[in-house]
């Protein structure tokens, strides 16, 4: 049976706590996750987990540990800064993140980045 990739817990009166699961981190095999204390309703807790569990599918949430930062670079400026943004403005992140960030950090896994 697969892990689940969501789960709520009650902590208290009204009080949730929701965790995502990110994958495990290449270099040392531990799980990493996405935790949040809710406060409110059950159905509030769920409305949060059902909108990071979204977050998760659509690449906003980096889905595991093992994915270079490169791929997530890549994956996060066609869907979540391209439409968003204009042209020009597209351009410049693109340069920036080509001639600053790749060239440092861009072959190292999501999980190994503090």
């Amino acid at each position: 049976m697969a892990r689940k990739v969501g789960q709520l817990f009650s902590r208290g009166t009204r009080t949730w706590l929701v965790r995502v699961s990110l994958g495990r981190n290449p270099e040392t095999g531990t799980r990493k996750y996405h935790n949040r204390t809710v406060h409110g309703s059950f159905r509030d807790a769920q409305t949060y987990l059902n909108g990071k569990l979204q977050e998760r599918k659509i690449g906003r949430l980096p889905r595991a540990a093992a994915i270079g930062l490169n791929q997530y670079l890549d994956q996060w400026l066609t869907t979540a800064a391209k439409p968003r943004l204009r042209p020009k403005s597209y351009i410049d992140y693109e340069a920036l993140l080509r001639l600053h960030i790749r060239p440092v950090l861009g072959t190292k896994p999501l999980g190994a980045i503090v």
